[in-house]
Order: structure tokens, then C-alpha cells, then sequence
């Protein structure tokens, strides 16, 4: 017999809940790694781009992302 498991629950019992907390976590460890790139380059974002192996572009496209969903907001 195979055991079934749930979904974690969080906040209204949903148990879509777990999915949208991994969903956030997965946001403010992007946004953590991306300023943690930006320390390393002395905020230049050229430099952090490749640090990260990523275009320029891409770069401001996901800072662009982490200032409009406010990640770090207490």
C-alpha cells in the first residue's frame, strides 16, 4: 500500500497555500541572489550580469520584477 500525502496547508487551508509560500520563497532567494551578484560587482550591473550568466537585460528585466513585487516589503 502506498501512503498518500497531503499538501501542506497554510494561511486559509487552501491547499493551493503551500504553493504560492513556495512560490514567495522562491522570489526573495532570487531577489537575495541577484543583490547578493550586485555586492560582489560593486553594483555594476554588467559585471553582476555575468557573474550570474545572465544578459544585461535580463538582469534589469529581474530587478525590474523583484521592485514591483516588493520581495523584501515587511
Amino acid at each position: 500500500m502506498s501512503k498518500q500525502v497531503s499538501p501542506p496547508h497554510h494561511g486559509d487551508g487552501s491547499p493551493l497555500d503551500g504553493l504560492f509560500a513556495l512560490r514567495e520563497a522562491q522570489a526573495a532567494l532570487a531577489a537575495a541572489t541577484l543583490c547578493y551578484a550586485l555586492h560582489m560587482a560593486a553594483d555594476n550591473r554588467v559585471h553582476a550580469a555575468k557573474l550570474l550568466g545572465i544578459s544585461r537585460a535580463s538582469l534589469y528585466r529581474k530587478l525590474k520584477q523583484i521592485v514591483n513585487q516588493e520581495v523584501f516589503d515587511d
